[in-house]
């Protein structure tokens, strides 16, 4: 019995010797280059051993893909469904959300240090972490100040296919809560995955304009969040006030 004890001993220890030495070759790969060049799994695999520790991670990250679909939806999904899947816990589910946090965190730190007009592309990337990967519509306001750096954002409606009909009141709301706030840009994605305005998403947003213009604010833009493009209202010459399309979109 003591020699088999001492075999198992033996194999536990190759194993964790192995896994250290694939461990330490993953860091170096990416110190070199980076997630440049890597496949999926292996992405997900770096971000596995940040939160396992001492374990082959390799197939839970193709299982975390497969099941998912993505890296990003992986680590967009809630603490309680990571947590359920087999070779997590809580622990390690609450870990990938800290890496999707502090992505998120740093999008918004460096709009928030933007011209926003200034400044579409990053704008874009930090609204569509937040809404690209939700299942339901969610209609969101971003606030900004005369000089058009983000003050704050705020969800308007979740869960609803007409929330942008049924929240003008909110918005005001919202909007004047803010002392500073005199801009407001408008997000709201298409669970679908296709970001090109309906009919109704133009009116809408027109009827919104009108309003925020009656207490003295003004509507910047409208972003509507896909699959993997976002689409803005002024960059395609949608008239904010009146709805009409300035040119062919």
């Amino acid at each position: 019995m003591s020699s088999d004890c001492g075999k198992t001993r033996c194999s536990n220890e190759d194993n964790q010797d192995r896994n250290a030495g694939h461990r330490q070759r993953v860091r170096q790969r990416f110190l070199l280059n980076g997630f440049s060049g890597m496949l999926d799994y292996e992405v997900m695999e770096c971000l596995l051993t940040l939160v396992i520790p001492r374990k082959d991670v390799k197939p839970l990250a193709k299982s975390l893909l497969e099941e998912f679909g993505s890296v990003y939806s992986v680590l967009s999904m809630p603490v309680k469904k990571l947590e359920n899947f087999q070779g997590l816990g809580h622990t390690s589910a609450v870990g990938l959300k800290m890496l999707y946090g502090i992505c998120d965190y740093c999008l918004e730190e460096r709009i928030r240090k933007r011209n926003l007009l200034d400044s579409a592309q990053a704008l874009k990337d930090f609204v569509r972490m937040k809404l690209s990967v939700r299942r339901r519509e969610t209609f969101m306001i971003l606030l900004l100040d005369a000089n058009y750096y983000l003050l704050d954002q705020r969800i308007i409606a979740e869960g609803t296919s007409n929330c942008v009909v049924n929240s003008i009141r909110k918005v005001l709301e919202e909007s004047l809560a803010l002392e500073k706030a005199l801009f407001v840009i408008l997000v709201h994605n298409h669970p679908s995955g296709y970001c090109r305005p309906s009919a109704e998403d133009i009116k809408s947003t027109a009827d919104i304009s009108q309003s925020l213009s009656m207490v003295n604010m003004f509507l910047l833009d409208h972003l509507i969040v896909g699959a993997d493009d976002c689409f803005s209202f002024r960059e395609n010459g949608i008239d904010l006030d009146t709805g009409k399309v300035k040119r062919k979109i």
